[in-house]
C-alpha cells in the first residue's frame, strides 16, 4: 500500500456470500466458495505493493465444534476512489464441518485484519 500521502483509502464491504463450492447444492458442507465485494470509500486510491498488501479474512465458527476456521485472500493491484471489486475464493475447506450437528455456523469477514493499512475509517472493516 502507498503510505506516503496524507489522504487515505477506505475499504469497506459492499457484500459477502458463502455458498457450496462450484454452486453444487449437494456438495459437502465443508467445501465452500466465498465471495466479497469491497469498495474504496476513502479519499485516495488503494495501491497494493511490497509487504503492505491487505488481506481479506473470513472466519467460520461452528459452535458445537469449538473451533475457528480461517481463510484469506490478498487484495492485490489498485482500487480507485469509489471503485468496487469482487474477490472469490474456493479455499474454504472447513475440515470437520461435516461432523457438526447442524448445517449453520457463524462467520465473520474482515478487511486488513493485521491493520497494516492507513484507512480513513477502520470501523467499517467487518
Amino acid at each position: 500500500m502507498d503510505h506516503q500521502g496524507a489522504s487515505s483509502y477506505g475499504l469497506a464491504f459492499e457484500s459477502t456470500a458463502v455458498r457450496p463450492r462450484d454452486n453444487q447444492p449437494n456438495a459437502p458442507i465443508e467445501r465452500i466458495t466465498w465471495e466479497v465485494v469491497i469498495r474504496n470509500n476513502g479519499t485516495a486510491a488503494y495501491k497494493s505493493s511490497g509487504k503492505c498488501r491487505t488481506n481479506v479474512r473470513m472466519r467460520v465458527y461452528p459452535p458445537e465444534l469449538s473451533a475457528t476456521r480461517i481463510n484469506e485472500i490478498k487484495l492485490q493491484g489498485s482500487l480507485q476512489l469509489g471503485e468496487a471489486r469482487k474477490l472469490t475464493s474456493n479455499s474454504g475447506n472447513l475440515g470437520e464441518m461435516s461432523e457438526a450437528a447442524s448445517s449453520s455456523y457463524n462467520r465473520k469477514f474482515e478487511i486488513d485484519p493485521e491493520n497494516k493499512g492507513m484507512e480513513s475509517n477502520e470501523g467499517d472493516n467487518f
